[in-house]
């Protein structure tokens, strides 16, 4: 079995290329959904609340991801502070899941295991992977894509600021998908390194 690490900038599309390799028949670790789950654990809930204050449980009683995010990824010392906590917190919880998922993938001897985590080299877990792919969107486009999401401009920028360059993550992938044109096109690219990745 190989294991793939997916690479790119916010809003680059990492998830749109994992599921093009899902229907090609790769199995995908998805590590946001993952962070999701980890995030209901009480014990994780509880030293939250410490950490963040009781705003970030509204009267729902679901975490405000979003309170999160603001507050992790605003340029203080304490913002920073915050992000390295739960970064520590998160990462442990989501490393043993994928773990779990590729030595199971691997018994059942799937071909490929994709793992869409958008901080892939800076959590480390790039030595879990054979081959890295990169997902090249120019700037704008992603920006336009992350107004869906409900992001502005400068909030993509801001969370970018705190990641490894494009640049060095382009020079580290393996392969480069350009995500900047149709979905059609996209999909004859992540065939084709499919194909390579199979022939391996």
């Amino acid at each position: 079995m190989i294991t793939v690490g997916l690479l790119g900038p916010p809003a680059s599309g990492k998830s749109l290329v994992a599921s093009e390799f899902a229907r090609l028949g790769a199995e995908v670790f998805d590590a946001d959904e993952a962070a999701h789950r980890a995030l209901d654990q009480p014990a994780i809930r509880a030293y939250l609340g410490q950490v963040f204050g009781s705003s970030v449980f509204p009267s729902t009683g679901e975490i405000d991801r979003k309170l999160i995010a603001k507050l992790v990824f605003e340029d203080t010392e304490l913002s920073r502070e915050r992000r390295r906590i739960l970064e520590r917190i998160i990462h442990r919880v989501v490393l043993q899941e994928c773990l779990a998922a590729q030595q199971k993938y691997r018994q059942e001897r799937r071909p490929v295991f994709v793992i869409d985590a958008p901080l892939l080299l800076e959590a480390g877990w790039s030595t879990l992977c054979q081959r890295l792919v990169y997902v090249d969107t120019p700037t704008e486009i992603r920006y336009h894509r992350a107004g869906t999401r409900g992001w502005k401009p400068e909030d993509v920028d801001r969370r970018e600021r705190w990641l490894i360059s494009r640049s060095v993550k382009k020079v580290r992938a393996d392969f480069v998908i350009d995500n900047s044109g149709s979905i059609n096109n996209l999909r004859e690219q992540v065939t084709d390194v499919w194909q390579s990745l199979i022939a391996e």
